[in-house]
């Protein structure tokens, strides 16, 4: 026979394992990245001629190591303010996305 006092402790137990941490944070993905970073603030001078170019994935790659932040160009330049040269630089949310998904390997999604 079914009883209310089994379901509830069924339903307590089983939401007690399905919790979620509120501070836990999904890496950054590479389409965010350009789309509101590189394309943003770093393309205009670095695009296709000459030097880095953060105009696709693959140029990009040139100045990351996957995994890596503090071995990425990339990160280096941004992290210590050093570009973009033109207009403003990189806020911290900014800069800690770029070195989260560096971090997360710098997968191309």
């Amino acid at each position: 026979m079914f009883k209310p006092a089994m379901l509830i402790a069924v339903v307590v137990l089983a939401s007690g394992c399905a919790t979620i941490d509120p501070k836990a944070q999904v890496a950054p993905t590479y389409r965010s990245i350009s789309a509101t970073i590189l394309s943003v603030s770093c393309v205009q001078c670095h695009g296709v001629l000459g030097g880095y170019s953060f105009d696709t994935y693959d140029h990009t790659m040139k100045a990351v190591s996957p995994g890596d932040p503090d071995s990425s160009r990339l990160y280096f330049v941004v992290s210590k303010g050093k570009m973009p040269k033109l207009g403003t630089k990189l806020s911290a949310p900014q800069v800690q996305a770029i070195r989260d998904w560096i971090i997360a390997g710098a997968p191309d999604n």
